[in-house]
């Protein structure tokens, strides 16, 4: 059974269920354990660590979800900080040597995220670049009420333990959170076209997250929308980290704080007029290698794991496509690949467009023209560096928007739907036109 499944869609900060299983349906485990001893302990240096001073028992509700013990809900101590919780929030075992005990102990969900490094998301080095066209686009606001939309599965199922380090932390600022669970793909998108919205609707998970949302907050029939803040919780944090949010605490600390700058955002509709379809990019919009690269990702993920020859396969794919300017200009040819991008970086963390600014009302459209396969891997080799732009088969361009259309045998490998690659999902088209739209949505960012 799905991690959530069951759950409701819509959990109150009060009634926040944070785990893999409900409360209220006691394991085997608590049936016939015998209660826990009520002493409270004392303080004590044990190899330069304090044994914690627990949180007295007669507590009613559970520290982290809020939930009432009862005789099923049981009350347990986090033998790590001795906060008192239930066993959803307190379901962690883990072995801690400063108490000089052989066995693991209960930890709270907080205290795992903290002992556990491997939940942050992972830091970037030397990769920092100016993404704002100016200082005047700063806001500041205060935020009473949120929605945090959270997709447990995000960051290898990292969500709910991210989940218990924000939630205390935005309660103790008074920021009151309803948090709501994804239960499928595009639930986050339905979610954002329909609730009730309040001061601001936070994302904690990817860029994949963040794209749904977007998309169901620009269709939505009122009209509303608020800021939008994001708890990078992903494998793919690649917007997180141009707003300047790099970790969990500093999303804690921007939403707490009320800094926003107004970005732009891709609308995507369809060139050949068969319908009306809109889909919007916060990130990237790439066509030829981004795809395929994607397509065998998902066709088999060991493969894409392991087969370090994947990249140069696919390189060896030429893709014949024209792309019209909103100039008039048209460029013809054969293509590595066409990608679009608002903002510097690129899901795994690659400065793909270095000059790309978030609020200058224009897209930067990369070209990669065919050329050797040794030459391809050389040239993108230097993207981690931003150094790709410089070379002479690449063409960098500035536009408000431009229209791609797949020609010869791309026509037929490359064109329809899921052809493609949008924020890293398969849910584009081809052909399309992409629009840049200006300062369309409030972001909250960091220092």
């Amino acid at each position: 059974r799905r991690v959530h499944g069951g759950l409701p869609n819509r959990v109150h900060m009060s009634q926040l269920v944070v785990g893999q299983e409900l409360v209220g349906e006691p394991t085997v485990e608590e049936e016939k354990a015998p209660v826990e001893p009520e002493t409270p302990k004392t303080t004590e240096q044990i190899d330069g660590r304090a044994e914690p001073v627990w949180q007295s028992s007669e507590g009613e509700r559970c520290t982290c979800c809020g939930k009432l013990f009862s005789f099923i809900n049981r009350r347990h101590h986090c033998r790590e900080c001795g906060g008192l919780f239930c066993n959803t929030c307190c379901g962690n075992k883990m072995l801690l040597p400063h108490l000089k005990l052989t066995t693991p102990q209960r930890i709270c969900l907080s205290c795992n995220f903290k002992l556990n490094p491997s939940l942050n998301p992972p830091a970037v080095i030397g990769k920092d670049f100016n993404v704002f066209s100016s200082a005047e686009s700063v806001q500041k606001t205060t935020f009473r009420r949120i929605h945090l939309i959270c997709n447990p599965f995000a960051g290898a199922k990292k969500g709910l333990a991210t989940l218990a380090v924000v939630v205390p932390a935005l309660q103790r600022a008074g920021i009151e959170t309803v948090v709501v669970m994804t239960e499928y793909p595009g639930h986050a998108k339905e979610l954002a076209r329909t609730l009730d919205l309040k001061d601001a609707l936070c994302a904690l998970g990817g860029t994949g997250t963040v794209h749904e949302i977007v998309n169901g907050m620009m269709v939505r029939v009122d009209g509303r929308r608020v800021p939008l803040a994001i708890i990078p919780g992903g494998t793919n944090n690649a917007l997180a980290w141009d707003m300047r949010i790099r970790s969990v605490e500093q999303a804690c600390q921007a939403l707490i704080s009320g800094t926003t700058r107004e970005i732009d955002i891709l609308r995507m509709t369809r060139a050949d007029s068969s319908s009306e379809s809109v889909s919007y990019s916060i990130n990237m919009v790439g066509w030829g290698l981004p795809s395929n690269t994607l397509k065998l990702a998902n066709r088999s993920q060991i493969m894409a794991k392991v087969n370090s020859n994947m990249g140069q396969i696919l390189l060896r794919e030429n893709h014949e496509a024209r792309v019209t300017f909103d100039d008039g200009t048209v460029k013809e040819g054969s293509l590595v690949m066409v990608q679009a991008q608002l903002n510097t970086m690129t899901g795994d963390m690659t400065p793909f467009c270095p000059s790309a600014k978030c609020d200058d009302g224009l897209l930067d459209l990369v070209l990669f023209w065919s050329t050797s396969l040794a030459n391809s891997i050389s040239i993108l080799s230097k993207a981690d560096k931003g150094e790709h732009i410089d070379q002479q088969v690449v063409e960098l361009h500035q536009l408000k928007s431009f229209t791609l259309t797949p020609v010869g045998k791309s026509k037929t490998e490359l064109m329809g739907e899921s052809s493609t690659n949008m924020d890293g999902e398969l849910v584009g088209w081809a052909p399309f036109t992409l629009t840049c739209v200006p300062k369309a949505l409030t972001v909250v960012v960091g220092r």
